[in-house]
């Protein structure tokens, strides 16, 4: 897509290392795919206190230069930016803010939804989302679905890896208990599954790391696979292709109260792994009980274990649902998301 004239992108990156989180991930594909003609990077605002400076120069630019501004981050952190830029720059500006995430009770506040009133587009993950903004009176929002680019011809030709079962799972996130990660030690604990692989893979949280790398070394059929970079638009496709070459389902017992649409969901589907899930939030929104993958009742490992046991004797089913998590992925595929957006609004 062409780059848009003075378009300017503020949201964490991390540019320079590796992706720690699925608003990092979601950002490095969106500007790729709008070519911003400048790009501010809040990765660790906190402690960077010459970021609130880059950030003074560009407010005070706005009096002389018409511009858009695309901000993509987490609720609080956008409220804090957006207060800065509607306040001195809002004549001369068009201001889209892409929610990554779920909502928090703090952005439903009356002064934060004036605030949002007075941008041009707020962007949010779900129809959940969308309906809690309208019936709070904000008539400024947009639902769009989490978004990745990739190859829609090698999405079928995946269907190849569906006629053997390896008994292996995944877990492909950021590591942390909230995340569900310890239902995967209580799974292994409490029932036979020594016939089942799990792989855990992304970065783990770092008070977390000892206790969780402890556990692992307890349980034989649990592995820690370090981290894999799915942001790579050029190398996306081929990494896809050895996940969907070695496993057969996709876990996510997530209980992270910020729950929107996670872009681990697209490489699930992508990678046409069926999703067994927590009935968390907004989630039912994107597994299809039955179809795609399985909704469970959060905290519930017996309901993973049965599940998984219903999977495993059943073949036909699981390839059944591997050929729908391949369909499902068409709907969060950039065409059908992003790039209408930046089409009709920018």
């Amino acid at each position: 897509m062409k780059s848009k004239k003075d378009l300017v992108f503020i949201g964490p990156l991390n540019i320079n290392g590796f992706v720690k989180g699925g608003d990092q991930a979601k950002n490095r594909i969106t500007i790729n795919e709008i070519k911003p003609t400048r790009v501010i990077d809040t990765f660790n605002w906190e402690k960077r206190p010459g970021l609130w400076l880059e950030i003074s120069i560009l407010i005070i630019s706005l009096y002389l230069k018409k511009r858009i501004i695309f901000i993509s981050t987490s609720p609080n952190s956008g409220l804090k930016l957006l207060k800065l830029i509607v306040f001195f720059g809002k004549l001369k500006t068009k201001i889209i803010f892409q929610l990554i995430g779920n909502l928090t009770p703090k952005i439903l506040i009356k002064k934060n939804l004036i605030l949002l009133s007075k941008i041009n587009y707020v962007i949010v993950e779900t129809e959940s989302m969308k309906n809690r903004f309208l019936e709070d009176g904000l008539e400024n929002v947009i639902r769009m679905r989490n978004y990745k680019k990739f190859s829609k011809s090698r999405l079928f030709e995946r269907s190849r890896f569906f006629e053997k079962t390896n008994y292996k799972i995944l877990f492909l996130s950021r590591i942390s208990r909230e995340k569900g990660v310890e239902l995967l030690f209580e799974l292994a604990d409490k029932f036979n599954v020594s016939h089942l692989q799990i792989d855990i893979i992304g970065p783990i949280e770092e008070n977390y790391s000892n206790n969780f790398l402890e556990k692992v070394s307890r349980f034989p059929n649990i592995s820690y696979k370090g981290l894999i970079d799915l942001t790579n638009i050029i190398e996306y496709d081929n990494e896809i292709d050895k996940i969907s070459s070695e496993y057969d389902l996709f876990i996510f017992p997530t209980l992270w109260d910020k729950e929107g649409n996670p872009g681990v969901f697209i490489d699930a589907f992508c990678s046409g792994l069926p999703i067994i899930c927590s009935n968390w939030m907004d989630l039912n929104e994107f597994i299809e009980h039955g179809k795609n993958g399985f909704l469970i009742e959060p905290n519930t490992v017996e309901e993973i274990y049965h599940t998984l046991d219903r999977l495993y004797n059943d073949l036909g089913l699981m390839k059944s649902l591997r050929k729908n998590a391949i369909e499902s992925a068409l709907d969060y595929h950039i065409e059908n998301n992003l790039n209408p957006f930046l089409e009709n609004y920018c």
